[in-house]
């Protein structure tokens, strides 16, 4: 999530999705169903009803840093040219970005970010297709 929103049926949603499905669903009436349990939902004046879910922000961004550890760490490996830093063939770290992982964390060496650390990496001839698709 990126901005979450509690919805007046009681859900969690991100925020941009549920006013999208609020726009497609709004009816001559201006009554809008629940996307997850189709019951009528309440509005308030200006047609939603959403609270910021500060709990599940809260953990999503908690989420998003420890991912963001992890690909510091292991971008960091691959920087210092340890063992087997790619032995998946960066596979580790393309999922840690597509999940989501805290890029703009400075973790590595020098105050670093991980895609920082990369770039500034030397990879072994037969290596460099994996850093060209880690870096795009």
């Amino acid at each position: 999530y990126n901005n979450p929103v509690v919805a007046s049926d009681g859900n969690t949603y991100e925020k941009q999705a549920i006013k999208t499905w609020f726009d497609a669903q709004r009816n001559s009436t201006g009554s809008i169903r629940s996307p997850v349990t189709n019951a009528y939902m309440d509005l308030d004046a200006a047609g939603t009803m959403l609270v910021e879910n500060k709990a599940v922000s809260s953990m999503a961004r908690s989420h998003k840093e420890k991912l963001g550890e992890e690909l510091c760490l292991r971008c960091q490996a691959v920087c210092d040219n340890a063992p087997d830093a790619l032995g998946d063939e960066g596979f580790r770290i393309k999922g840690l970005v597509e999940a989501g992982a805290d890029l703009s964390l400075k973790g590595c060496e020098g105050g670093n970010t991980a895609f920082m650390c990369l770039l500034q990496s030397r990879f072994a001839p037969d290596k460099d297709k994996i850093r060209f698709d880690l870096l795009n």
